[in-house]
Formats: structure tokens, sequence, C-alpha cells
């Protein structure tokens, strides 16, 4: 190669790379996205961080216990752009537990609906025969099944509340020691419809974990008057389990002569008497008033 040529050609280097490889280098460039770390057997969809349980199909509430136990909820998908992200993970003709859900256009499971091989039956009782339950399919369906039958489910992970949501319940809960609370003394209800109305309300069925706060509670209480808490012993006769913690309740203080076990599986309510604040086991079918909580908690907080 001849000596101009190879002047020429550096010439024509530097002038490229001043001007379309030069100009890119120096020209800043939007951030490309992250993908969300989820963390535990999360993983990201959407914004979101999803479990999807694949494998073992469970009874509704031992869904729910499983994904308490997981740090979650069974999922609540909000829009149409929600579902159909999830529903391109899940499996054909299976259905899937999700919260209670309302988007329109979506609702029937079709074709793709899942089979029984026969009815099911929960070995407990019949105390989950009428409760109608959200399930999702993956052709991005909404419908309903009975509570007894054993489905798949998908968990959403518990986040941190948003400032909106703090100052809805400072709004409207009551501030009782570290916990607010929501009372409703005008509605009995039935455990289950209980427990959607806590979640609507953006909390829990109440728990006290120990002594002080169900003396705190008490404070609040209609003497008399019995409230629907968090446990029951739907999956195993006497055996009282947290809904929101997905564990055996570590903290109990039963009435005299309680739990009262003649009736077979149950609910528990707390009762406020002339000699104190007591829990009782009641039957399933019984309505009752109930008890909101919520802690503006962090997820350290909640996990301890």
């Amino acid at each position: 190669m001849r000596f101009e040529n190879v002047i020429i050609l550096i010439v024509i280097i530097v002038v490229s790379s001043s001007t379309s490889l030069g100009t890119y280098l120096r020209t800043p460039r939007a951030p490309q996205p992250h993908q969300r770390i989820c963390g535990g057997n999360f993983t990201a969809i959407g914004s979101k961080c999803y479990y999807i349980e694949k494998d073992n199909a469970q009874e509704w509430l031992s869904a729910i216990y499983q994904c308490s136990r997981l740090g979650g909820h069974l999922a609540s998908i909000q829009s149409e752009q929600e579902l159909d992200a999830i529903s391109k993970e899940l499996k054909s003709k299976s259905e899937y537990f999700v919260e209670q859900t309302y988007i329109r256009g979506r609702h029937g499971l079709g074709e793709n609906r899942q089979i029984e091989p026969s009815l099911q039956k929960n070995t407990t009782g019949i105390w989950n025969y009428s409760y109608i339950c959200t399930v999702i399919n993956s052709s991005g369906r909404i419908g309903f099944v009975m509570g007894y039958l054993k489905r798949l489910f998908v968990c959403e992970k518990d986040e941190e509340p948003t400032q909106e949501q703090k100052q809805k319940i400072i709004e409207y809960y009551t501030k009782i020691g570290e916990k607010y609370y929501y009372i409703e003394n005008l509605e009995p209800a039935q455990w289950n419809i209980a427990f959607h109305v806590c979640k609507d309300w953006g909390g829990h069925l109440a728990t006290p974990r120990n002594e002080l706060e169900l003396i705190n509670l008490s404070k609040i209480l209609q003497p008399g008057t019995q409230y629907l808490i968090d446990l029951n012993d739907y999956l195993e006769e006497g055996q009282f389990m947290s809904v929101t913690t997905g564990l055996k309740n570590n903290y109990v203080s039963w009435a005299a002569g309680e739990p009262n076990m003649e009736f077979g599986v149950g609910n528990v309510v707390i009762e406020k008497t002339e000699l104190g604040t007591y829990m009782r086991h009641v039957p399933h079918r019984d309505k009752h008033s109930l008890i909101a909580d919520r802690m503006l908690w962090t997820i350290a907080e909640k996990q301890r």
C-alpha cells in the first residue's frame, strides 16, 4: 500500500469517529430497564412479583396458608395486562386460585376449563362447601369453583404500603398500641365473607399476638359481642392456624371450657366479658362481627 493511501485511510477513520461513532458515544442514552429482583421463590412478571404453584394442587384455604408462609397472598389481579402476563405462565387445562377479581369481558373459563376426575371432599368436614372462590386459566379467563376443590394457585409478594395506602389506614382505622384496627359491629358475617371484607379494607382479620395486644384491643370491644379473628382449625381439627402468617398461632387465651370441639372444626372469636377478654371456638356456619387490623409494617417487621 502506498504511503498516500495510508494517509487517506487514517483521515477517513478519524473523520468517521468524530461524526457517527463519536456522536453515538458522547450522546446520553436513556437507561435500559432492569429486571426486577424479587427474591425468595418469587419471579418478576410485569411490575409485580409472583409465585406460581405448578404441581401441588390444594384447597383454597391451603393455598392461602402457603402464600402467607412464602411472604405473600393470593394474587390480586387489577387489569387485563396483569391477567395476560400471568396467564402466559400457566399450564393449559389447569385452573389457579387467585384473590377475587373483576375484569370486564374475561369471565367464563371456556373450553380450557379443568376437568374433574371425581368429586373431591375436604377431610375435615363440609366447612368450605359454601365458599365460592376465584380461579384463572392459561387463556386469560376468570371463573369460580368451590373451595373444597383442589387447584393450583398464584401468590403475589407482599409489598411495602404506599403513602396513599398508609393515609387511608390512618384515616379509617383506630390506632391502638402498634396496630391499627377497624371493627364492624353492625353486619355479622360468616368467616369467608369477613376474610374478603378485611382484604377490601386494606387489612386482614385480626389476631392478637400477645396478652398486651389483647388487652389493648379489648378497650374498643362491645361487651358480650363475639368478633371473628383470623384463627381457625379448618384443615386439621384442633390445630388453630393464622391465615395471616400461615402458621400455628403461638398465643391463645381461651375462656374456661374452650376450645369446645363438640361441633368439629370452626372459627375463633374473641369476646369481652366481666372477667376479661377471651377466645372461643365457634361453629363455622355462625355469623359474627369482625375485627380487621393492619400495621404500617415493613416487610421485615411482618415476618418477625
